[in-house]
């Protein structure tokens, strides 16, 4: 492992020029000394405050004299695009000298390396490439200059008479911290990366094979003046290798890609009808886990032990009260109605979960607005819309509210979703709307000439997005027909309150979205935390139909010090009920602010209550995958089963897993004892995804009876939604804030702006 010193940033120096470049331009340094080097880069990793030095990070060692050559070249290229000269910023960028460093001393008892979050995973994908891996057929592996591991030589492919397919398996080493473990520990996960047939439709970047290592490029494609496109690499790395005398990326070459090409562009957005579909299945981790222990001889598995056998919930009596529900609909198609009246009336059958709850009695009102089809089509400008909300449809809307509609179901069509999200009806109405105490759900209007589709066999006629639209306005009313499940051992009054963190990063400082919702365990109606009438005012508690309307009409998101302000003042009167209980559920984002929720050592948490049981909740890309069961199988990949159920680490006491399998797991029956090598073409076409695991950190259990009894309750709220038939990866409550979080008029915007953005 080598590490080049330069006296000063290259983006510091940078920093000095007229205009930013539009992208870090670093990237394009990082894929030259990457290609020359033949192993991964990273490049003005961490710059050292108080005039320090910045450092180039490389796996493989170059000479200093062949770093500055590339660095200038570089640097003479970023300056043009500039039309600025490079005389000013040359002394600026010079390694001084190369310095080897000891990636054993990276981590030591109570002191790990910041730098040893990327050198080792480096440095195991290094030893997962010296030999080849056991799966269905001995795989060749190759390191990629991003520090994944690609069975680049090995592609799954699929064809039909109209078109084909391929995907690429990569396994992504990283390391990752355990709470209440100082030692990191390594984690495997693995993925299906899609290989786009042709360069038509959305990219971004293309595996490159340059040598021995497999470079993630950037690329992007622009009309070539003949009425085609021409695609090339963003940054000019093949250019400047040239210049260097030394082999360069292979050549971009329109058309179909042959599926051993050294370049395959790969998808900005996946295909929705792929031929392969994403996932690798559980026995290609497990594969992977093994061909690992082979070449770390003195690395073990991470293990847990079965906590919880069966997760019970205290049952309780049926009051036989059915819910009134009062919804309005904004509709300009009268099949709108038809297809909701349906859904709402057929609950019980069509919906596996009010197969066993008692659905709601739903009455759906219209609302009698003129020029409704051009307004919801987006065929206007914003102002317009604006003020057709304010003087037709809010003034509408107070008739039915006297019969307590507070939620509105409001169509949609393909023409308005299809425009840039500043121009989306979408969030207009719900900000709008939502000012005026109203919640909204869209339901997509669909064309009589769209519905005419070949069926397959025996295909199911249901309209799952009217019977999802009523289930959603249901959730809206904040009047949930199932209680919060309860397990036997919990007291019977205990309040369960949950924070649910979301966030923007854009250039600059991060704006958050802080949801804290409660509920009672057997309680019916959750309530939403919030500021009385604007970020400078109190909190209080709402419900949580007018709780996520007040958080939907805000204009903006967040600043740090407006997040503490709204979650200190929630612990003051957090229970439901004095006496109650309490179990706190806190997002692991958190740890940003908090520093007792971040799993090396650190003190500072919300001020919750003494007695409270404090839970750190994890379910993101750091939680540990389940791979096969090691006790029954510990040599060999095996398939682990799909029964759900709560673990405990059996490294860290304090640490549980909730694990359970996706309705594709339990569906898709070509997954459960295969590869994608080993199964038929057909079942290519299967969504195939890992179990479901959601980490449970007990960071005080309170005054309940130890960790275990409050983890079994936590993974009982992820076992048994509010609302749905299935799993959640949050406990139910935490669910129900991540659900207004995701449907602020912001996030919502921004999301859809980043998902619709084309790449050429």
């Amino acid at each position: 492992m080598q590490e080049g010193f330069a006296p000063s940033s290259p983006d510091r120096a940078l920093g000095k020029v007229r205009k930013r470049h539009p992208d870090l331009p670093t990237i394009g340094l990082e894929e030259m000394l990457a290609t020359f080097s033949g192993g991964p880069v990273k490049v003005n990793m961490f710059p050292q405050k108080e005039g320090g030095v910045s450092a180039i990070l490389l796996l493989k060692p170059l000479p200093v004299d062949t770093v500055n050559e590339a660095l200038r070249l570089w640097a003479m290229d970023v300056m043009q695009f500039y039309k600025q000269e490079l005389v000013e910023f040359e002394p600026k960028l010079v390694v001084t000298e190369l310095v080897p460093m000891d990636a054993t001393r990276l981590v030591a008892p109570g002191d790990v390396s910041s730098l040893a979050y990327t050198v080792i995973p480096w440095l195991v994908g290094q030893a997962l490439i010296a030999n080849p891996m056991s799966a269905a057929k001995p795989l060749k592996l190759y390191q990629a200059a991003d520090g994944c591991v690609l069975a680049w030589d090995d592609p799954v492919v699929s064809q039909n008479d109209v078109r084909y397919a391929s995907a690429l398996h990569a396994i992504e080493p990283a390391l990752v911290l355990l709470y209440g473990q100082s030692k990191p520990y390594l984690q495997l996960r693995v993925k299906l990366t899609q290989v786009m047939p042709n360069l038509k439709g959305q990219k971004k970047h293309a595996w490159v094979k340059t040598g021995d290592l497999i470079v993630k490029a950037k690329i992007r494609s622009k009309l070539d003046g003949h009425g085609g496109w021409e695609t090339f690499y963003e940054h000019p790395t093949k250019k400047l290798l040239t210049f260097m005398g030394v082999p360069s990326l292979p050549p971009i070459i329109e058309g179909d890609i042959p599926v051993d090409s050294d370049v395959r562009p790969i998808y900005a957005i996946p295909p929705s009808n792929p031929l392969i579909a994403s996932g690798t299945g559980p026995l290609f981790l497990d594969q992977a886990g093994f061909h690992l222990l082979a070449c770390l001889p003195r690395t073990k598995p991470l293990l847990v032990r079965k906590s919880v056998a069966v997760l019970r919930e205290e049952k309780t009596n049926a009051t036989g009260e059915v819910i009134h529900l009062n919804v309005m609909v904004l509709a300009a198609h009268a099949d709108v109605m038809l297809r909701l009246h349906g859904a709402s009336s057929n609950l019980s059958m069509d919906s596996k979960f009010f197969k066993k709850v008692a659905p709601p009695r739903v009455t759906l009102s219209r609302l009698d607005v003129s020029d409704a089809q051009r307004m919801l089509e987006g065929q206007h400008d914003l102002n317009s819309l604006n003020e057709w909300l304010l003087n037709h449809v809010v003034p509408a809307s107070r008739v039915l509210a006297q019969n307590d509609a507070k939620v509105m179901i409001v169509e949609t069509s393909a023409s308005a979703a299809s425009r840039e999200a500043g121009l989306d009806p979408k969030h207009v109405i719900r900000r709008v709307l939502a000012k005026h105490g109203i919640a909204t759900q869209f339901i997509m209007h669909v064309e009589p000439d769209a519905q005419v589709k070949k069926r397959k066999p025996k295909e199911d006629d249901h309209d799952f997005k009217s019977i999802n639209s009523i289930i959603e306005a249901i959730r809206l009313s904040g009047q949930h027909p199932a209680p919060t499940p309860k397990v036997k051992s919990m007291p019977a009054n205990t309040t369960v309150v949950s924070v649910l963190l979301d966030r923007l990063q854009n250039k600059g400082w991060a704006k958050f979205l802080p949801v804290i919702t409660r509920t009672t365990l057997g309680g019916h109606t959750p309530e939403i935390f919030w500021f009385e009438s604007g970020a400078d005012s109190a909190g209080k508690w709402f419900s949580y139909s007018s709780g996520l309307t007040a958080i939907h009409a805000t204009d903006t998101l967040l600043t740090p010090d407006q997040l503490k302000t709204l979650i200190k003042p929630a612990f003051l009167d957090c229970k439901v009920s004095p006496a109650d209980s309490l179990i706190v559920c806190l997002d692991a984002d958190l740890r940003t602010f908090y520093a007792g929720l971040k799993d090396s050592p650190g003190e500072g948490l919300p001020p919750v209550p003494v007695d409270a049981a404090v839970v750190r909740i994890r379910a993101d890309h750091q939680v540990a995958q389940v791979s096969g069961s090691y006790t029954l199988s510990p040599r060999a990949a095996h398939f682990i089963g799909t029964k759900i159920g709560a673990f405990q680490s059996c490294e860290s006491s304090s640490v549980f897993y909730f694990v359970s399998p996706s309705k594709q797991f339990g569906s898709a029956r070509s997954q459960r004892h295969n590869t994608r090598y080993d199964v038929q073409e057909r079942d290519l076409g299967d969504p195939w995804q890992q179990l479901g695991v959601t980490e449970i950190a007990i960071i005080h259990p309170g005054a309940f009876g130890g960790a275990a009894a409050v983890a079994e309750q936590v993974a009982l709220l992820c076992r048994n939604p509010p609302l749905w038939d299935g799993h959640l990866r949050l406990p139910g409550p935490m669910h129900l804030g991540k659900q207004v979080a995701a449907d602020h008029p912001i996030m919502e915007a921004r999301r859809k702006t980043e998902a619709n953005r084309s790449y050429g």
